[in-house]
C-alpha cells in the first residue's frame, strides 16, 4: 500500500513502470486523475479501492486482467471502458461502492466481454457480470440471459423490481 490514504490529486506513472501491486493507491480519496502506463497488464486487487473522487479512468491498451475490488468504493466513477485485450475480470472487481456508475462500455474487438444496455456481460450475452448503479427502478433482464454473476447487482441503488426472463438458469452468489 505504497500511497495508502495519501492526499494525492493527480498521478502520472512513467511508462517504465510495468507492475503496480495490490492496494498501491488504496484510500487516495482526493485522486481525480491518473495515467496508467500502457505496459501494465494487470490491475491488482484493491489498487484503486477508496479513490472516492476518481470520475473516470483510461485503462491501458495492454491491460489483460482486473483483480478483486480493484475499483471498489470509487464513489465518483461514472464509466468504465473495458479494452480489447482484457480477458479476466474478477467477479468482485467492480462490486462495491460505485455509486455514480452510469455504464460499462467494451471495445468491440474484445473476445471475452461485451456491454449491452450499459451492463457488463460475457461476449455470448448469456451472463450478466455487472450492472451500473444508476439504473431504472424496474429492471428487465433481457431474453437470452442464462446466468447472473453473484455480485452483478451489488452497486444498484434505484432498482425496486427485477423482471427475469423465462430461460434464466442460474443466479450465483
Amino acid at each position: 500500500s505504497t500511497f495508502r490514504d495519501a492526499q494525492i490529486k493527480k498521478i502520472e506513472i512513467p511508462e517504465t513502470v510495468t507492475v503496480i501491486e495490490d492496494g498501491a493507491f488504496t484510500g487516495c480519496k482526493e485522486l481525480t486523475d491518473i495515467n496508467i502506463p500502457s505496459q501494465i497488464s494487470k490491475i491488482h486487487d484493491s489498487t484503486f479501492f477508496g479513490c472516492e473522487k476518481l470520475e473516470s479512468i483510461m485503462l491501458p491498451q495492454g491491460l489483460e486482467e482486473i483483480g478483486d475490488l480493484a475499483f471498489g468504493d470509487c464513489k465518483s466513477l461514472k464509466t468504465i471502458h473495458i479494452g480489447e485485450k482484457i480477458k479476466k475480470i474478477s467477479s468482485i472487481a467492480f462490486s462495491r461502492g460505485l455509486l455514480s456508475l452510469r455504464e460499462y462500455s467494451v471495445s468491440p474487438q474484445n473476445t471475452f466481454f461485451t456491454a449491452s444496455d450499459k451492463m457488463l456481460m460475457t461476449k455470448d450475452k448469456k451472463t450478466i457480470l455487472a450492472v451500473p448503479s444508476l439504473t431504472d427502478s424496474i429492471f428487465y433482464i433481457q431474453d437470452g440471459i442464462e446466468n447472473i454473476n453473484g455480485w452483478a447487482f451489488s452497486n444498484t441503488q434505484n432498482i425496486k423490481e427485477i423482471v427475469f426472463p423465462k430461460n434464466l438458469k442460474e443466479i450465483n452468489s
